[in-house]
């Protein structure tokens, strides 16, 4: 159970640096030691387009217009957790593919590392969902499916955009170094479930952004497991160790949904980056003592190829292409999975298993509406 020094509710403390002193409680290291990922099914790009404009729907004209940008968008396979042959309707596709199905079978998965009663934290994250029931809320329905007996009360992030994940790691950091237990922290958005499809009376601005919007996401969830250095001895080979994490925001209405439709600005791809490079990455460098190019491993939410290639100019952060690649990559291969897109990113860098990465640093960095924005550093050993 939780120690008397834990009397403060965890959405008050969440803020506390890594290696802050509280209560005379020195907080101690924090692994990451496991990460899992699942995604709704895959079908091929043009196809989804193909799909989400039927010509009986729509027109020739509009289904070769979305079938040509999702071409130009680059992104191989999308990952759709609605079932694309009763387009208008939204309905999911299988059971299997709601929310609840997916959280149980992550924390199922993180079972076969870790025993369940290890687990005294459970945190969630999601913006867009298909699950309905919610009272009480998904967290607690996810532990009681799962049979997960957390220690203090279940906590859930909605909408918190695509920097939502983090938010729950920061409380799940804090809990283990209070407790000495593990965490573990569950994200998912099933933004295709809010595809609109009802193009014939929009307005050309409305129907230009509906048609970015439906190709542009995917549907899934991740799992990531921290644990405190007590249970280090219990995984084998080398752990992300994390050395701090800093969250940060400023208010803005850039994304946002107007009247149940989705809207991006065009000026989020100039003004975002550089938002987040200068309040949260280059803060948690220079503190650190390093230097951009001292991270190997770069877990950047995906928020479209122009938004992630103002990182590589100089005035932005001055990544280079290299640095860049992965995120790059899990973007052509997928498209943009919100909330949990940087945590794919990360369990890519975490099956690495034949690398030697003792001594490499990385960095998750979240971003997304509100503005809210994170970022994680972390060094393998």
């Amino acid at each position: 159970m939780v120690g008397k020094d834990f009397a403060c509710p965890l959405h008050l403390i969440f803020y506390q640096p890594l290696e802050s002193v509280t209560d005379g409680f020195k907080m101690g290291n924090i692994y990451i030691a496991a990460t899992e990922c699942l995604t709704a099914k895959l079908y091929d790009a043009e196809y989804i387009a193909d799909k989400f404009y039927p010509r009986h729907l729509t027109s020739e004209k509009t289904n070769k217009l979305a079938r040509r940008l999702a071409k130009r968008f680059g992104i191989q396979q999308r990952a759709i957790c609605v079932d694309l042959d009763r387009i208008p309707e939204t309905v999911l596709r299988v059971k299997e593919e709601h929310p609840l199905f997916w959280c149980t079978s992550l924390v199922q998965r993180i079972s076969t590392q870790i025993s369940l009663s290890e687990i005294g934290y459970l945190g969630l994250a999601f913006n867009t969902t298909s699950h309905t029931d919610n009272i009480p809320n998904l967290a607690c329905q996810v532990a009681i499916k799962a049979d997960i007996k957390p220690d203090v009360m279940p906590e859930e992030f909605v909408n918190y955009g695509c920097a939502g994940g983090l938010f729950p790691i920061q409380s799940a950091m804090t809990y283990c170094q209070r407790n000495e237990k593990a965490a573990l922290v569950l994200v998912f958005d099933q933004c295709n479930y809010r595809s609109r499809h009802d193009q014939k009376s929009d307005s050309f601005e409305s129907f230009s952004m509906d048609l970015k919007v439906n190709l542009l996401f995917s549907d899934g969830a991740s799992a990531v497991l921290l644990i405190p250095e007590r249970m280090r001895n219990l995984f084998e080979g080398s752990l992300a160790r994390v050395e701090e994490i800093l969250t940060d925001f400023h208010l803005s209405d850039l994304i946002r949904f107007d009247n149940n439709r989705f809207f991006l600005s065009t000026e989020v791809k100039d003004q975002v980056p550089t938002l987040v490079a200068n309040s949260v990455i280059k803060p948690m460098l220079a503190k650190n003592g390093l230097s951009s190019s001292e991270i190997e491993e770069w877990a950047i939410h995906q928020g479209g190829s122009e938004v992630l290639k103002r990182f590589l100019d100089d005035s932005v952060l001055g990544l280079t292409p290299q640095q860049l690649s992965r995120s790059q990559q899990l973007f052509e291969k997928y498209g943009n999975f919100s909330a949990p897109s940087c945590f794919f990113v990360l369990d890519s860098f975490m099956r690495e298993d034949s690398v030697d990465k003792t001594g490499t640093w990385g960095m998750m960095v979240g971003f997304g509406a509100g503005f809210y924005q994170a970022a994680l550093l972390y060094r393998w050993e």
